[in-house]
């Protein structure tokens, strides 16, 4: 008899966008790892203790159902949580209950609270399937809401609706089918891989809504963490995120980069795009002498060797180039949520 998180894989894969990656070889196995994102957290205490997580790699699943692989950029992730969460939406009858509404979407649409349905969207994505969760992007999707899902689906209906009355009309005056493609895609009505739950570049955006739910949470919850920051941007042209929530006992960073870099996350930070503002000798790499130009940019040159102090130059010099952070985008936000205590 088939289990249920058989059939809850069986159903994911139904679902994936994710083509299965032929890896005969253990060097393309290899690769691929590395190239996988990873979360890792820094965590400081009110005390000013200090731990650091191991790496967690954001997995997604193939069309197959029986590989997983390492997800190579953010929006792979996102999107096959989030087209989980509004398939349980879909099939739901448990969201048939009152509604009130509580504002609006950007485009103008009302946000509905549902006062039943999933606690927390984990038991959707997350558990159905094993996977464990470990913050960070996660704290986010978590955050996302019955009333946020049915948004997604009402809004990828209509664009279906949309693409189905242009191929009607076209097809009557005899448009070819590339020319219908092309058409589709100038006017924005893509297939559901390059759009739900937005398109590729508007990952940023989408983000920056699931924060606001985020910081809308820690509100309601008089959470101690009252502060959040949530930033994109790339080392040595990959993708890196990066995440800070504080408050008044302690402070935590998560950072999404290639696995390969997280020996250079843990030995500089700031390389990465972690905030090291106040401690000595975590901005430049140890032992470094000076920094020059780059090449190319994404990256930071510094230069090694010694201090003839009788002569004031260096001798015996070398340079090293490290991938560095560039931010691309960025949001940060804080409540004061002392007076509501």
């Amino acid at each position: 008899m088939p289990t249920a998180r058989s059939k809850a894989l069986a159903a994911r894969a139904g679902r994936s966008f994710i083509d299965p990656v032929k890896q005969t070889l253990p060097s393309e196995r290899a690769k691929a790892q590395e190239e996988g994102l990873v979360t890792v957290w820094r965590h400081e205490g009110e005390y000013g203790e200090r731990s650091g997580g191991q790496p967690h790699a954001l997995v997604v699943l193939a069309k197959n159902g029986t590989q997983w692989r390492p997800a190579l950029s953010l929006y792979e992730y996102v999107q096959q949580n989030v087209v989980e969460i509004c398939a349980a939406k879909i099939s739901g009858g448990c969201f048939r209950s009152s509604r009130t509404c509580v504002g609006q979407e950007p485009s103008g649409a009302p946000i509905y609270e549902d006062r039943d349905g999933w606690e927390d969207a984990r038991e959707v994505y997350a558990e159905p399937v094993g996977l464990k969760t470990s913050g960070g992007i996660d704290s986010l999707l978590r955050s996302i809401t019955p009333s946020f899902a049915g948004f997604i689906v009402a809004q990828r209906r209509n664009e279906e609706s949309a693409m189905r009355f242009l191929r009607v009309v076209a097809r009557r005056v005899n448009v070819p089918d590339d020319c219908i493609k092309h058409i589709e895609a100038f006017a924005g009505l893509l297939p559901a891989r390059d759009t739900v739950p937005c398109r590729r570049e508007q990952l940023p955006a989408f983000m920056q809504r699931l924060y606001e739910l985020k910081m809308d949470e820690i509100y309601r919850n008089n959470s101690h963490f009252d502060r959040l920051s949530l930033k994109s941007g790339h080392a040595g042209g990959a993708e890196v995120w990066t995440g800070f929530s504080g408050g008044d006992f302690s402070t935590s960073h998560w950072t999404g980069l290639p696995r390969k870099f997280v020996p250079q996350y843990r030995e500089l930070p700031a390389s990465m795009g972690i905030d090291m503002s106040g401690e000595v000798g975590h901005g430049n790499p140890e032992d470094c002498l000076d920094e020059c130009e780059s090449e190319a940019p994404g990256y930071k040159t510094f230069v090694y060797g010694e201090i003839d102090w009788e002569n004031n130059t260096y001798v015996n010099c070398y340079t090293k180039t490290f991938p560095w952070f560039e931010e691309v985008w960025a949001s940060s936000r804080s409540r004061n949520i002392s007076s509501s205590r």
